[in-house]
C-alpha cells in the first residue's frame, strides 16, 4: 500500500512539473494573431510588442518581457512583486475566464488601472493586421490611422497541453475622430431672423480607461458667424438615438460659442453622439453670410467642419412710359405662406380670380436716381411677392402683386476637405441663384380738363363787385330813410 502511495505521489509531482513546463513544449510552434480594423484600407499602421512571455524558471510559468514593463504594471496595480502583478494582468487581459474577451468583441476593459499601464507602454515592432508569433503570452497591439482614434489592445496567445499555440483574434477598438455638421433641410439659404436648425455628429472616442481625467479629452464646440444662439438654443444630446441629460457640461459664451464638454464614459465608446440646436440668423447680405464651424477636441488633436449657407438678392427697376427710369418709387417686399402663421395676413393678390395668400411685409425700398433698388439678404427657399406702395410724383401707382422667380439650375452644394496644420477641415458650401430682376412701368397722371378762360374770370369778378356796390347802396338808402 505504501508503494502505491509513493507511486501516486511521484505521478502527481510529474503532472505538476509537466504543467509548469507546458510553455517549453510549445517552443518552435507558431500562432497567428489577427487584428480586425474598421474601414481597413491598407493605410493603417499596426505595431506590437510582447509584454508577458513564458518563463520555465518561475512558479507562474510567466514573466514580464522587460524590467521596465514589469515596473509599469507593478506601479499601476500597486503590486509588491511581479507575480502579484502577473495575476492581476492575466485576469484582466483574458477577460474573466474567456481568453481575449474584451479584445475580440471590440469592447473596452473597464479597469482604469489596466488602462493606466497600457497607456504608458510604447509599441515599436511594425506588423501587418495579421501576423505570426512563436511564443505564448500577452501581446500589446496599437493601431494608428489618419482620421481615427484607437485604444490599445492586448492579445492572449495560449499554449495547449499538446504543445500547440492557439491563434488569437482581436478587434481594434476604434472610431472615426472627425466631427460632422449638417444644417436641417430648408436652412441652406437664410434671411434675417430665420431659425436655423443644426446637428453635429461624432463617434464617441475609444480611450482606454485611465485614472487621469485630462487624458480623455472629448469636447465639441460650435462657433457662429452672423448668427446667435439666443436665450434658448434648444440643445439636445443623443447617444445612439437615446437622449442623455448628463455626462456632459454645456455653455454658451458671449461671443456665440457653444461648448459641450463630455465627462468620458467608456461605456459609450464607439457609439454615435448627435447634438442638435438652433441659431437665429443676424444681418446677412450677398457679401455677409452665415458660417458655422463645429470643432472637436480629442486626444490626437482637433477636427473641424464648416457649413456656409447662402443668401440671395432681388433687383427691382422702375420706369415710365417713355422708358425713363424713375426715382423715388416705393416697393414693399412680402414673404408668402400658403397657411396662416404669426405675422402673416390673408391678402387678395389677384382681384380678378380672388386668389389669396398669407403675406408678411419683410422689407421696404425706394428706387434711387438710377431707378433701381436691390433687396438684399433673401432666402432662396422662400416665396416672395413685390408690390409698388408709392408712385413717384406725377405718376399713377401700379399696385399689383408680382411673384418673384429665379433659375434653380444655379443652385449648388460643394464639399471639400483639407489638412490645415494638424487639423482636418471639412467644408460644405451652399450657393443659390438670385431672384430674377423685375421691371415695373408707371403711367403719367392725366391733366385736369379746362373749365373757362380769362374772360369768364373778369366777368365773374365784375359781377361780384356790382353786387357788393348794390348792397352798400341799399344799406345807405335805408339809413337815410330812418333819419327822416
Amino acid at each position: 500500500m505504501s508503494k502505491m502511495k509513493k507511486i501516486f505521489a511521484v505521478l502527481i509531482s510529474l503532472v505538476m512539473v509537466l504543467g509548469m513546463c507546458v510553455t517549453t513544449f510549445a517552443a518552435g510552434a507558431t500562432a497567428t494573431i489577427t487584428v480586425g480594423i474598421i474601414d481597413e484600407d491598407g493605410s493603417e499602421e499596426v505595431t506590437m510588442d510582447q509584454i508577458v512571455e513564458p518563463d520555465t524558471t518561475s512558479v507562474k510559468g510567466w514573466k514580464f518581457s522587460s524590467l521596465a514593463i514589469e515596473n509599469v504594471f507593478k506601479t499601476a496595480f500597486s503590486a509588491t512583486d511581479a507575480n502579484a502583478a502577473l495575476d492581476l494582468l492575466f485576469a484582466l487581459a483574458q477577460g474573466e475566464s474567456v481568453p481575449n474577451k474584451y479584445a475580440s468583441d471590440g469592447t473596452l476593459n473597464p479597469s482604469k488601472l489596466y488602462g493606466d499601464a497600457l497607456s504608458k507602454i510604447a509599441t515599436t515592432t511594425s506588423v501587418d493586421s495579421t501576423f505570426t508569433v512563436n511564443k505564448a503570452g500577452l501581446y500589446l497591439i496599437n493601431v494608428e490611422k489618419e482620421g481615427y482614434t484607437f485604444a490599445p489592445m492586448v492579445a492572449y496567445v495560449r499554449d495547449t497541453a499538446s504543445g500547440v499555440l492557439a491563434d488569437a483574434s482581436v478587434t481594434a477598438k476604434g472610431s472615426p475622430d472627425q466631427v460632422w455638421k449638417m444644417v436641417e433641410a430648408g436652412g441652406e439659404s437664410v434671411s434675417k431672423g430665420d431659425i436655423m436648425k443644426f446637428s453635429v455628429e461624432h463617434a464617441y472616442p475609444f480611450y482606454t480607461p485611465t485614472s487621469a481625467a485630462d487624458d480623455k479629452p472629448f469636447v465639441i464646440q460650435d462657433t457662429l458667424t452672423n448668427a446667435t444662439f439666443g436665450a434658448d438654443p434648444k440643445l439636445v444630446v443623443k447617444i445612439d438615438d437615446v437622449v442623455v441629460h448628463d455626462g456632459f457640461n454645456a455653455s454658451v459664451s458671449p461671443n456665440n460659442v457653444l461648448t459641450i464638454k463630455f465627462i468620458y464614459n467608456h461605456a459609450y465608446a464607439g457609439k454615435t453622439v448627435k447634438i442638435s440646436y438652433e441659431a437665429i440668423v443676424g444681418e446677412v447680405s450677398s457679401t455677409v453670410l452665415v458660417s458655422n464651424k463645429a470643432t472637436s477636441f480629442l486626444r490626437k488633436g482637433n477636427t473641424e467642419y464648416i457649413v456656409n449657407t447662402d443668401t440671395v438678392k432681388f433687383i427691382i427697376n422702375k420706369y415710365g412710359e417713355d422708358e425713363a427710369l424713375l426715382e423715388d418709387a416705393e416697393f414693399t417686399l412680402y414673404e408668402s405662406s400658403d397657411t396662416a402663421a404669426t405675422g402673416f395676413t390673408e391678402t387678395v393678390i389677384n382681384p380678378a380670380t380672388q386668389e389669396k395668400k398669407f403675406l408678411k411685409a419683410v422689407n421696404v425700398g425706394r428706387t434711387g436716381e438710377d431707378g433701381t433698388f436691390t433687396f438684399e439678404g433673401l432666402d432662396a427657399q422662400k416665396t416672395y411677392y413685390v408690390q409698388e406702395t408709392e408712385a413717384p410724383m406725377g405718376y399713377s401707382i401700379n399696385n399689383s402683386y408680382y411673384l418673384l422667380s429665379r433659375d434653380t439650375t444655379a443652385d449648388d452644394k460643394s464639399e471639400s476637405h483639407q489638412l490645415v496644420g494638424d487639423t482636418m477641415v471639412y467644408t460644405t458650401t451652399y450657393t443659390f441663384g438670385d431672384f430674377d430682376s423685375m421691371s415695373i412701368m408707371d403711367t403719367k397722371l392725366s391733366s385736369l380738363p379746362s373749365t373757362g378762360g380769362i374772360g369768364t374770370t373778369i366777368f365773374t369778378f365784375g359781377g361780384c363787385m356790382l353786387m357788393i356796390a348794390a348792397a352798400g347802396f341799399l344799406f345807405t338808402s335805408r339809413k337815410k330813410s330812418q333819419k327822416q
